[in-house]
């Protein structure tokens, strides 16, 4: 194990953060914060200054910001001159700091600016200073500590290993309505066959009275499907919506007996999360209220979840989901474009920047969601299939977690998702077989970083 002691004139839970951070991705290097000077001199291994003064002889020395130590009130007071300044590029400048670059990302600094949200209450993708640089799909805190240890490589004369991945995969599918017609109050049937009807949509009458009747199958009814797939239980889960009383809480009342009985038959081959409901973002009762329910439809603590609509209101949501006992969320991505929200493919600790404090919440990032390519990007299956497979190629470049998102709904092919048969299919069917090609978590036990 490579120890390094890393100087930095003001210590603070900020640098702190970062430096955790960066130990995390690998093996035999262990960064240790140091904030007092004569400590720092006195130590006769391997040295880092996040600073740019003459200390010692051999010391690699790593550039700090001006803006690194202001309070988030002086910096939204700075506005945009502060945003301007935020890296965001592959290239690495002379006076690139790299650990205010990983925290601004992070930390996810931009949304706490005043901003127009969209008609959701979301934070949108073209605000962001990734998507105004067309970077999005580049990972670039991933990049830039790739980089890094290798240029600490070769200051040192040292190999850096990186550690390898548990897991490098998962699949999380949000069910917002268990079926589209099937097992709903006779009332709901009614008015939903008489809506149809008004609206001209005889199709969409036809097809209630079959699946109503029996003669066809709920087109949201995929369960059985998706465990032929035989998807490993830690990397498969069920976003479950439990409750939410607004129009867009659509779900089954998970009191039914059906609906109890379909989450005990989820839980043999898969993980099961909540999925909070519309309002919930900033309603701390709503949310316990809510994993409580789907808590006593399972047998196994509910520890992840994933915000409906991908609503998120920093810190409040993510404050709230610590609150409820939440241990993982997978919201961390738009709804309108796919790519590192976060600028990072890999999960991480959240940091509150209002009680400037590191949490145990861990933000595990998507990388991409079936209804950004239908809905929003319009893109034909085929665009959707080259999108996913170079997200995963990216992902594997830096060896990060590739999570995507689908939903239980997006199996309905007579419906809006006409001619989607076989690309959710055909995407798992490729993250199942990776152990028979490359696994890159059993490469990067065998390979310093600079092999990479």
């Amino acid at each position: 194990m490579n120890k390094v002691l890393v100087y930095t004139k003001d210590p603070s839970p900020r640098f702190e953060y970062v430096i955790r951070h960066i130990e995390g991705y690998f093996n035999n290097l262990s960064l240790e914060s140091c904030g007092e000077l004569e400590v720092y001199l006195q130590w006769t291994g391997l040295s880092i200054q996040h600073g740019q003064e003459d200390l010692k002889l051999k010391e690699f020395k790593m550039n700090r910001s001006v803006h690194f130590d202001k309070t988030l009130d002086k910096l939204i007071e700075d506005g945009e001159d502060f945003l301007q300044t935020i890296h965001c590029s592959a290239e690495i400048s002379q006076d690139f700091d790299l650990i205010s670059a990983i925290f601004w990302h992070l930390s996810r600094i931009e949304e706490y600016f005043p901003i127009a949200l969209d008609h959701h209450g979301r934070f949108p993708a073209s605000k962001s200073i990734l998507f105004k640089k067309n970077i999005l799909h580049l990972p670039l805190v991933d990049l830039w500590i790739f980089e890094w240890a290798k240029k600490l490589e070769d200051f040192f004369g040292m190999s850096i290993h990186l550690k390898p991945q548990l897991t490098d995969w998962s699949v999380g599918i949000d069910v917002d309505q268990f079926y589209k017609h099937q097992h709903k109050p006779l009332f709901k049937k009614l008015g939903g066959c008489l809506k149809d009807l008004s609206s001209g949509k005889l199709t969409d009458v036809w097809e209630r009275i079959q699946i109503y009747s029996g003669l066809i199958k709920d087109p949201y009814d995929t369960y059985e499907e998706v465990r032929k797939l035989n998807i490993p239980k830690s990397s498969l889960c069920y976003f479950i919506l439990s409750g939410g009383q607004s129009p867009y809480d659509k779900n089954h009342s998970l009191r039914q007996k059906v609906i109890l009985l379909k989450i005990k038959d989820l839980e043999r081959f898969s993980e099961i999360g909540l999925h909070p409901s519309y309002e919930s973002n900033r309603q701390s009762d709503l949310i316990k209220r809510e994993l409580h329910t789907l808590q006593q439809c399972c047998s196994e603590p509910i520890v992840k979840s994933r915000q409906h609509y991908l609503r998120i209101g920093l810190p409040d949501t993510y404050r709230l989901l610590i609150e409820a006992g939440i241990q993982e969320d997978y919201s961390m991505g738009y709804a309108e474009q796919t790519g590192f929200r976060a600028a990072c493919c890999r999960p991480f600790h959240w940091y509150d920047l209002q009680r400037e404090q590191s949490t145990e919440l861990i933000i595990v990032p998507f990388s991409l969601m079936d209804r950004t390519y239908l809905t929003y990007l319009k893109y034909q299956p085929s665009q959707a299939i080259l999108d996913m497979q170079s997200l995963w190629d990216t992902c594997k470049k830096y060896q990060g977690h590739f999570h995507i998102i689908w939903h239980n709904s997006s199996f309905d092919f007579l419906g809006e998702w006409k001619n989607w048969d076989g690309v959710f299919e055909k995407m798992v069917t490729q993250l199942i077989d990776l152990p028979k090609n490359e696994d890159p978590t059993i490469k990067s036990r065998e390979t310093s970083i600079r092999n990479l």
